[in-house]
């Protein structure tokens, strides 16, 4: 067996191929773009040492063809991945995301006899605001009008305008991204069950929470908010919470996620064609944060500041149940546990720079996603 993965120098990348057993070749292809990589040009020389490694954008498939003849199986994790910047940054997430996966997919055709496997890492953005249970049972699509967010109205309504509370998305249930980061991840789906359904080779499609871990690129503000807030404790800075602070993520520990790739990659086929990978345990941001001070033995403070991003979702809720089941328990690390690990890593890192965060936030305040409530 032999293993290709796009974007393999990147954080969740890294881990899957430090995750695969040493009896299994492997080739990382990555660009090592600045703001992922933080103006790095070389691969990390225990990566070299393990994989063949290939500095190339998947879009420039001369660059990598001569290696997929051997290639049994794909793992596409290549993408960019910041939901504020795809915003205003259409063209860029469209062209390495969605014409990415197509040009990989044409390489593969014409030059991957032997591939058998294609597993894509997609992403909870994909699902949108999800679904609402309204009064009488009944599930119907959750939406939040940029009239409501901008008179601080933050929580979604059903399509009739009916309230309701948020349920944990399941993987039949119908996608709606409210991003530009998210369409592109679900046209990154559509394109792969495309080819698998006209070559026959078996795909997994595994839809991400929001991964965190040791190894995160720090420098990169777009990704990562774990991170973000680990630098503002780290210097005693005030913690910025978005909309009323109490915005739902399931945050999933890296290790959790490598494997899970792992096992879709070398072990025995997936039993569905997409899974949720998720904790089980979804928190606000503000509880987040309580539970990021605990783990740091740190008194946060925090701003509540009734800001909002344009694309952002409310609750962003998995139904793991499809995983947990795959994996015989499903993830093996709480938040807790997972923040602790992260603490203790990252204080011997050294920490954003606070100046990036803020010319971030800038970016997007000109280009109209991070805007404020009237009432602010």
């Amino acid at each position: 067996m032999s293993i290709l993965v796009t974007g393999g120098a990147g954080f969740i990348g890294r881990a899957i191929i430090a995750s695969l057993p040493e009896s299994v070749p492997v080739t990382c292809i990555d660009v090592l773009e600045a703001q992922a990589h933080a103006g790095r040009t070389t691969f990390p020389a225990w990566l070299s040492d393990r994989a063949r490694c290939i500095r190339a954008d998947i879009r420039d498939t001369t660059a990598y063809a001569d290696t997929l003849h051997d290639v049994d199986v794909v793992i596409h994790l290549a993408a960019q991945t910041g939901t504020g910047q795809s915003m205003y940054e259409r063209s860029r997430y469209v062209g390495h995301n969605v014409d990415g996966t197509a040009c990989l997919l044409d390489a593969l055709a014409l030059h991957a006899p032997h591939l058998s496997r294609i597993v894509l890492a997609s992403s909870r953005a994909v699902y949108g605001e999800g679904m609402l249970r309204v009064h009488d049972g009944r599930l119907l699509p959750a939406q939040r009008t940029l009239d409501r967010l901008s008179s601080g109205q933050w929580n979604a309504i059903a399509a009739d305008g009916s309230p309701g509370d948020p349920v944990a998305m399941q993987e039949d249930f119908p996608c709606n991204p409210t991003s530009v980061y998210g369409l592109t991840k679900w046209w990154q789906e559509q394109l792969i069950v495309d080819s698998a359904a006209r070559s026959g080779v078996h795909h997994t499609i595994l839809r991400i929470q929001n991964a965190y871990g040791p190894g995160q690129e720090l420098r990169n503000p777009y990704t990562g908010i774990i991170g973000i807030f680990c630098s503002l404790l780290f210097r005693d800075l005030e913690i910025e919470l978005f909309e009323d602070g109490e915005v739902m993520r399931d945050f999933v520990y890296v290790d959790d996620v490598a494997d899970a790739f792992v096992r879709a990659a070398v072990g025995d086929r997936p039993p569905y064609s997409i899974m949720n990978i998720g904790s089980r345990d979804a928190v606000s941001l503000r509880t987040l944060v309580d539970r990021l001070g605990a783990a740091a033995g740190r008194t946060p403070r925090v701003r509540v500041s009734g800001r909002y991003r344009v694309g952002d979702i409310r609750h962003a809720i998995a139904d793991t149940t499809r995983c947990d089941a795959w994996l015989q328990g499903g993830p093996r690390t709480s938040l807790e546990e997972g923040l602790r690990r992260y603490w203790a890593w990252f204080s011997e890192q050294e920490a954003l720079a606070t100046e990036t965060l803020r010319e971030s936030f800038e970016e997007m305040e000109r280009s109209g996603v991070l805007r404020a409530s009237e009432d602010q």
